[in-house]
């Protein structure tokens, strides 16, 4: 609804990550740094509500496309200025927990 965040793939998300250990291993992820990807992923969504993940997707989605012609401060005026419903800092806060983890390049 505001943008490229797809809230029905969080809630399976989440209710994925409360089964993942009785998935059989032949359908789990196959390479390493895939389940270490996805491991780093579970441990980021932890605890965060669809407005910290809908924040991270649209992060995500302007450093994929436009992070090459956009400084960080410039791509984090864009996400705040497209969804006026999350402040700066909220913004900023998320934006700062992606490059602890290692989710952005």
């Amino acid at each position: 609804m505001r943008g490229p965040y797809c809230s029905q793939l969080a809630h399976n998300g989440f209710a994925l990550r409360t089964v993942y250990s009785d998935i059989p291993n032949d359908i789990r992820l196959k390479s390493e740094p895939d389940r270490k990807n996805f491991a780093k992923f579970q441990k980021f969504v932890e605890g965060k509500d669809i407005d910290g993940l809908e924040i991270a997707a649209s992060l995500h989605y302007q450093k994929t496309l436009r992070g090459k012609s956009m400084t960080d401060e410039e791509m984090l005026k864009k996400v705040t200025e497209k969804r006026p419903n999350f402040t700066e800092q909220q913004v900023r806060s998320i934006w700062e927990e992606m490059k602890k983890w290692k989710l952005i390049r």
